[in-house]
Parts: structure tokens; sequence; C-alpha cells
């Protein structure tokens, strides 16, 4: 007799459908979920890539020593949340972990959220996006759809291309995969690549138990040496805090945004903080003050060069040109001795193939993403914003709920 037929293979599971999915569970993605939640809208979900309960987005992925903000707690967090408990104006990573964590079960519902769902491509048909995983599975369907994953990916990471590297005997690290201990460097002499918000943070927690510590530096930003102070436990007093805070970035914005006003603001600004500081520590005299982030010193990176247990190279005008086996070596030949070199030099630049893995299509087109899909949330009315760099917050709406919310018929997404 014939052999019997195979089994028919069991249908797959029909894609969930929802009014309205976000993707990425950092703090934008807690933010707009808490703020449908607020609105009385229940029909959404928050998925997430990672492991149950895996809030926090680039908080969750980087854990660097000493990591916190670099702008004010009330600046950071949206109004219409909790008020933080932080032990100062500036939040530390386990406290804004804690923070996130308490926002999703309180605030938004721990059953509003699906872990370890990777979402590889958006399809929308005209009515519908279609959400499918790297095997083309389509796993979720909604009619709006909210990326929240493009402000800082540890995906892609930047590491400038130094020639020699395998001759390098010691450690070489980009900064988001230190983790928060430092008796690694005990007794190490450590090279930190780089000097943004991260070395700030990271050099002074290394150098009381390393050797040595330099930072190689290309372009020197405005850092502003800040004492930690606790912040009132109070709403009133807490939105008194975050409408000064709001104000003064508003001001360096607008000066720092004008060819004529700008002077002022670099004046005003090196008179106030720099009158007394060491020149080696200075950007130049004509270096706007927002050339780069303005980065605040909370954690002692400006007291460190002053008692010599960190080092500055100006690598602008003495670059970096290669790995040696014991450290690295310097465009006039001099040497700058490592055990460990740290690249604290940010990441690329979202869009294109190579730094997405989130791919957009549109009644058949592909979309690109850094065309179409810039690196905010797709707005629903009234929905604080947060996009970094700039930060777009509550401040800022009045500017973006004019464009809102309604997708356009071909799906794209509602420009800035």
């Amino acid at each position: 007799p014939p052999p019997p037929p195979p089994p028919a293979a069991a249908a797959a599971d029909p894609p969930l459908s929802v009014d309205i999915v976000i993707i990425g569970a950092g703090l934008s993605g807690l933010t707009a979920a808490a703020y449908l939640k607020k609105e009385g809208i229940e029909s959404f979900l928050v998925v997430d890539e990672g492991g149950q309960g895996a809030v926090g987005g680039t908080w969750r992925d980087h854990a660097f020593p000493n990591a916190g903000t670099d702008t004010e707690v009330p600046t950071y967090y949206p109004s219409f949340l909790p008020t933080p408990e932080t032990s100062s104006q500036y939040g530390k990573r386990d406290e804004i972990m804690s923070y996130f964590k308490r926002v999703a079960k309180e605030q938004i519902g721990e059953h509003k959220f699906l872990w370890g769902v990777s979402v590889a491509s958006a399809k929308f048909d005209g009515s519908w996006w279609a959400l499918s995983d790297a095997s083309g599975t389509t796993t979720l369907r909604c009619r709006f759809l909210m990326p929240a994953i493009y402000s800082i990916s540890c995906k892609w990471p930047h590491l400038p291309a130094i020639p020699n590297r395998d001759l390098f005997a010691g450690d070489v690290q980009h900064s988001m995969h230190l983790g928060p201990q430092v008796e690694r460097f005990r007794g190490q002499h450590v090279a930190i690549i780089g000097c943004g918000a991260s070395t700030i943070q990271i050099a002074p927690a290394i150098a009381p138990v390393a050797a040595s510590v330099t930072v190689l530096r290309r372009t020197m930003p405005y850092i502003i040496e800040q004492a930690s102070a606790p912040m009132p436990k109070g709403r009133l007093a807490w939105a008194f805090w975050r409408l000064a805070y709001e104000l003064r970035n508003d001001l360096y914005t607008m000066f720092d945004g004008s060819r004529r006003l700008e002077w002022l603001l670099r004046q005003w600004v090196r008179l106030c903080f720099f009158r007394k500081r060491e020149a080696h520590t200075l950007p130049p005299a004509s270096q706007p003050v927002q050339c780069t982030r303005r980065c605040y010193d909370y954690c002692g990176f400006i007291e460190g060069i002053r008692r010599g247990t960190i080092s500055l190279v100006d690598a602008s005008v003495n670059a970096v040109s290669s790995f040696s086996a014991s450290g690295l070596v310097l465009r006039d030949g001099s040497e700058v001795r490592a055990d460990s070199v740290i690249f604290a030099t940010g990441y690329k630049t979202i869009g294109g193939d190579d730094t997405t893995d989130l791919h957009y299509e549109v009644l058949g087109e592909k979309v690109p993403v850094s065309d179409r899909v810039p690196n905010l949330l797709m707005p629903i009315a009234g929905c604080p914003i947060y996009c970094t760099p700039p930060r777009r917050t509550e401040d800022s709406a009045c500017s973006i709920l004019p464009q809102r919310a309604t997708p356009q018929r071909d799906g794209r997404i509602v420009r800035r």
C-alpha cells in the first residue's frame, strides 16, 4: 500500500492585532505607554527584545562606572509621572532603572509588555502595519506604530580604525561594554579615547585604583563642575526646579542658535564657570558652547586633572596614529602607555542598512531609516517626545503638536 500522506502542518497562530505598538521599553517607550494609559487608551502593547521585565533601553545596556544622567533629573523624566526618588539633581543608573521598573508596573501594567520580541520589518499596507521577525513571520499588526528605539543603540558603537590593533597586548573595549566594577583596572595604565559625557563619568571612577588614567581628546567640551545636591521631595518644588532648568536650557539653545548672539552666551559661560579654571581644561575661546554636548561634571573629572590622577592629551594636535604592544603611538612618535584602552567614542549615526536591524516598507516601497523614519516617536497628540540629540521634552511640545498624530496615507511619519 502507498505510504500515508505526511501530516498537515499546524496552522501558524494569527498575528496579534492592537491599535498601537510601541517598539522599545526605554525612556521614550515607557513615556509613550504611560501617557496612553493616562489618556485612557488601552489598545496598545510595548514590545522589546530584552528578557522578561528588562525595561531601561540604553540604561539597561550601559552599566559603566559612575553611569548617570548628564542633565538634571527634573528635565529628564516627564512631568505627568510620579516624582522619582533620587539622591541628587543628577540620576544614577541604579536609581533610573528602579524608577523605570516602578513606572512599568504602576503606571503601565506588566500585562502591556511583550518581552523577547525582535521586530525585523514593519510593512504598511495603507491601513495596518504588519510587524515581522527575522524569519519573516508576522507576529503583530497595528494601526499606529511608535518606534522608540533609535536614540543611542548599543548595537552600533563607533570604533575608530586605529592601525596595528593586533599588536596590542592589553584589553580594548568600547565604554558600553564596561560593567560597573573598577577593580579590574587596579594597578593598570588606562587610556580613554574620547572626552564626552561617558568619559567624564568613567575616568574619575577608575582613577583611584588605576596606576594612571590618560584621556585622549580631540574636541574639548565645555565641562561645568557641579556639586551634587539633594532634590526637594514636594511636587511643587520639583516643578519649580524643572521650570528653572528648562528655562536655562532654552536660553542656551536660543543664544547658541543665533550667529549674532552666540558670542554673548560663550562669554557669559566662560565668565561664570571658567574664570579660575586651568587653561588646558578649557575649549578654545572661539568654540561655541554647544559645539559639543555640554557636560556637567559631578563625579570629579576636573578635580582628578588638578590632582594629577587624570591626564589630558590634545589629540587634535597630536593624534593617535597606531597601537603598539604596550599602548598607543601618537603622531609625534611618543607613546601613551596602556594596559587597557577604552573607546568612549559614541555610536554610529542611525540610518542605512549597516545601522538598523528594523526595515520599513510602505505600500511595497522600502523606506530608508535616515529619510522618512527620523529618530523620534511617531507622535500621538499630546504625547511628550524625547529625542537625543536634541532632547525634545514637554516644553517644546507646542512646536510639535501642530504637525502631529495622524499618519499620512502612505505611512510616512510626521517630521519634526
